[in-house]
């Protein structure tokens, strides 16, 4: 108290803020990576700066130093009771020069202050994470600065919860021609013996065409209904490649002939392709089902049968991408991918359920004994489900959903939290 008495510390230095931004790489690439609200000092080498009611300039000036590569560029920024940024007036040459706070940062006429990455870490409001939230802390800000601002204002056991709970961004940007929905199956319910089938066929016909109208050789098109359709940028890797993280007991019971198909064929492709039929499918089971549901006949009804093939393919494929070109993953190529993604699995696991709990749609539950090149087994989309969910040779599929999307929307959509399965 007595120290805050001989310095000015007083209600107004509580209206303060500092904005810590990382500027070591460019002056124009700036990333924000720390901010705290109420009274503070910074510390550079002995010296303090302490912040003063009535002058509203530092006390004490601190020590101007470049230590390298990995120093942090310090700014503070000051706000008056009001909250309004506050105006400094400096005598320069002996003439008075106003400084004036735009809202994001005060440039000292002295120039940079700098601490290393770690003594920036341990002078600011992280200076309890381990390296382990460094870590992550890291991680987070080379693809979303903006979040990683927000998250270390928090209180301490906020930032860790927040940390522990990262999921990067997956946003989907859709295209939209009212022209397409022509194709939807809707339109032509009533114009084919086939629905399933039907459909199936144009949604590759369209797909083919979208791709070559708007593609240019880097991105595959998609249509997902209603004249909406979303492109994505091929991955650089071969299709059959995604099969390798694909464990035998989701592909066993219903899952080998769509795996020899679509996994093992197609070897020229890029891994996109998965999502090639994923989208077809998807349409194909919305006709069939549809069909059903206004008491006509839906042709195959296999289809859902193969979604949960396809659910096991999308997260095998954003497992390939990672080990294979974790690059792709960072920009936003790789958050259009996990838009498309996370969409498509939540419309597919929708029909899954409502499969199951809608009994006028037994015929799309594909359960019995199959015979595959010889083989018979109990087809079961259900136990497939159930070994995703929990069966050990899945970990790493389940680890990639968690880490994508986070535990909550993987609980509510594929019905686990943890990567054990529990």
């Amino acid at each position: 108290d007595e120290e805050k008495k001989n310095y000015g510390w007083n209600e107004w230095s509580d209206k303060s803020r500092v904005v810590i931004e990382d500027r070591r790489d460019n002056e124009n690439d700036i990333i924000p990576l720390i901010t705290t609200k109420g009274a503070f000092e910074v510390i550079s080498g002995e010296q303090l700066v302490w912040y003063d009611k009535n002058s509203k300039v530092p006390l004490v000036s601190p020590n101007y130093v470049k230590t390298g590569k990995e120093s942090v560029g310090v700014r503070i920024q000051s706000f008056d009771s009001e909250g309004k940024p506050i105006q400094y007036t400096i005598k320069e040459n002996n003439v008075d020069k106003t400084i004036t706070l735009d809202g994001s940062t005060f440039i000292n006429e002295n120039g940079d202050m700098y601490f290393t990455k770690n003594e920036l870490y341990d002078r600011a409001v992280v200076n309890n994470l381990n390296n382990e939230y460094r870590e992550k802390l890291d991680e987070l800000i080379s693809y979303d600065k903006q979040k990683a601002l927000q998250i270390v204002s928090l209180p301490i056991e906020k930032i860790k919860y927040e940390l522990d709970n990262l999921v990067p961004e997956s946003s989907l940007s859709i295209r939209q021609d009212d022209s397409l929905k022509k194709y939807d199956y809707r339109a032509i319910l009533h114009s084919a013996t086939d629905y399933a089938t039907n459909i199936h066929e144009q949604i590759h016909l369209l797909n083919g065409q979208l791709t070559g109208r708007e593609g240019k050789g880097v991105y595959e098109a998609f249509y997902l209904g209603n004249g909406k359709y979303a492109l994505i940028k091929k991955t650089g890797i071969k299709n059959p490649l995604v099969g390798e993280h694909i464990p035998n007991v989701l592909v066993q019971g219903g899952g080998e002939h769509t795996f020899d198909t679509y996994i093992r064929g197609y070897g020229d492709r890029d891994a996109t392709h998965v999502l090639e039929d994923m989208s077809a499918y998807l349409a194909d089971v919305k006709a069939a089902q549809n069909a059903v549901l206004n008491k006509l006949s839906p042709g195959d009804t296999s289809g859902v049968n193969s979604l949960m093939s396809f659910n096991i393919y999308e997260i095998a494929l954003l497992q390939t991408v990672e080990q294979r070109n974790p690059n792709y993953l960072k920009g936003p190529e790789g958050e259009q991918l996990r838009g498309f993604i996370k969409h498509t699995l939540e419309e597919s696991m929708g029909l899954v359920k409502k499969t199951y709990n809608d009994p006028r749609l037994s015929a799309f539950r594909s359960e019995g004994i199959i015979n595959y090149r010889g083989v018979e087994r109990k087809g079961s989309i259900l136990k497939r489900w159930e070994n995703l969910q929990t069966h050990p040779d899945a970990r790493a599929l389940r680890e990639t959903l968690i880490k994508t999307y986070g535990r909550g929307w993987t609980q509510q959509v594929f019905g686990f939290s943890t990567i054990d399965g529990n």
